[in-house]
């Protein structure tokens, strides 16, 4: 993991490098105690870098890169009228990182932490973006066996390869915001020899990662608004 913080600032991040599959010893620190009955994670209509702080949660929002010189993330803050009706959103541009990308994180707690989101089962969120280089981008949970002890994981050696969905074919971003709602089950194992399943009792962040891929450069844009986890009966609002 890297330099990052509540004002985005740039560093090595935390699914920028993947291996062979990480060890995990001992469970992380727990968020708090999860009642699966409020599954706003943000609106981001307050505008700032915290999460809802309800049913356990109370993580921030950070940004990371591969600090390619030259290149630029921006802006690494919520954007006022960018939201999906017209309020808050956190639209990025990303331009010219070469090694690994960039990418939007949002973590369960602060400090970084396993959330049990058992009771829950996926994520649901609105995003829309054009992708023009690098790519395509990914939505990445990140979980104790994925995450480094330093990022609020419990793993030790060859780390940050996290379970994943590919924001291509059918599920390409669009230009108008969409909603995307992923349940557990449906995001694609590590890429690591012999992966663990997904615990979804130790999810430490959600990531929108901007690869840079096939000796292209990450170039497009991204807006994601109204994250939410996903009631085990469907409800998505």
């Amino acid at each position: 993991a890297g330099t990052a913080g509540g004002g985005g600032s740039s560093g090595s991040d935390a699914s920028g490098v993947s291996g062979s599959s990480g060890s995990s010893s001992d469970i992380p620190v727990g968020c708090g105690p999860s009642t699966g009955t409020a599954p706003l994670i943000d609106d981001l209509e307050d505008g700032n870098q915290s999460v809802a702080p309800v049913d356990g949660r109370s993580g921030t929002w950070e940004t990371f890169d591969d600090t390619t010189v030259g290149a630029l993330f921006e802006p690494r803050s919520p954007t006022a009228a960018q939201g999906r009706n017209g309020g808050v959103g956190y639209c990025v541009s990303v331009n010219g990182y070469k090694q690994w990308g960039a990418d939007l994180v949002v973590n369960m707690g602060s400090p970084k932490c396993g959330y049990d989101a058992s009771l829950y089962k996926g994520v649901c969120f609105w995003a829309h973006g054009k992708v023009n280089g690098g790519g395509p981008v990914e939505f990445n949970v990140a979980t104790a066996d994925t995450d480094p002890v330093a990022s609020g994981g419990a793993c030790e050696t060859n780390c940050n390869s996290h379970y994943r969905l590919s924001l291509s074919g059918d599920a390409a971003l669009t230009e108008q915001y969409k909603q995307y709602c992923v349940e557990w089950s449906q995001l694609d194992l590590p890429r690591v020899p012999s992966p663990k399943p997904l615990d979804n009792k130790t999810i430490v962040h959600l990531e929108w990662k901007f690869p840079a891929s096939n000796g292209a450069s990450t170039n497009g844009t991204l807006c994601v608004d109204d994250v939410l986890i996903l009631y085990t009966d469907g409800i998505t609002e």
